[in-house]
């Protein structure tokens, strides 16, 4: 499993690797506080205990399709621009109307942001399984 997914991160151009790390990261410390209330609720509540699972799980899916990932050419596109304007619409929307379940979803629409971001269509049909599976 961790010889595939080494595979599939092998093939991407350092720049695009550099910066699909660095957009991650910002990513983490924008949702922050919904990543620390995903945690507290897998924590406390034993219905919600498998989330823990679930990133993982959709890195797996990620490094079982690393065939289908060859297809991708990593370039910008302005479509990750515009799902990331979205995410940052849902996230701002959720804080203003108080309302927790649109920041979880703005953290799926940033996820697949940043996979079109960085390789367009080709890369956001590769990542689907994994995003959906989120």
């Amino acid at each position: 499993m961790l010889t595939r997914l080494a595979g599939a991160v092998k093939g991407i151009p350092p720049v695009f690797l550099g910066a699909s790390v660095a957009l991650g990261a910002l990513c983490v410390w924008a949702f922050w506080p919904t990543l620390a209330t995903l945690a507290d609720v897998w924590a406390r509540d034993p219905q919600y205990s498998h989330g823990y699972l679930v990133p993982a799980f959709a890195v797996a899916l990620l490094a079982l399709r690393s065939s289908q990932r060859e297809a991708c050419t990593w370039r910008f596109s302005w479509l990750g621009v515009a799902l990331l304007l979205v995410a940052l619409g849902l996230q701002f929307l959720s804080d203003r109307i108080y309302f927790d379940w649109l920041d979880a979803a703005a953290l799926i629409v940033s996820v697949a942001g940043l996979f079109a971001l960085l390789g367009g269509w080709p890369a956001l049909r590769w990542a689907w399984p994994g995003i959906a599976f989120l």
